[in-house]
């Protein structure tokens, strides 16, 4: 096994890191988050670069960040 950086983080995760019940941040993730998601079949996983770039407040939201979410350029 190599020792990856972590790429994506976890729903787990972005409960640790929000200070949310695993049931708020179900509900965030599902309700139009201003970052993008990923459903791999049944896991949720959120890029980290998006994710972080939210939260330190560096990325756009709005339309500029709907449009990244859809994966347009």
């Amino acid at each position: 096994m190599t020792n990856n950086p972590i790429q994506a983080y976890t729903v787990k995760d972005i409960c640790r890191i929000l200070n949310l019940s695993r049931t708020a941040t179900y509900e965030f993730i599902n309700a139009n988050p201003p970052f993008r998601v990923l459903h791999v079949g049944k896991c949720i996983r959120i890029p980290q670069g998006s994710f972080d770039n939210w939260f330190h407040g560096t990325e756009e939201i709005g339309p500029a960040a709907e449009l990244t979410k859809k994966g347009s350029h």
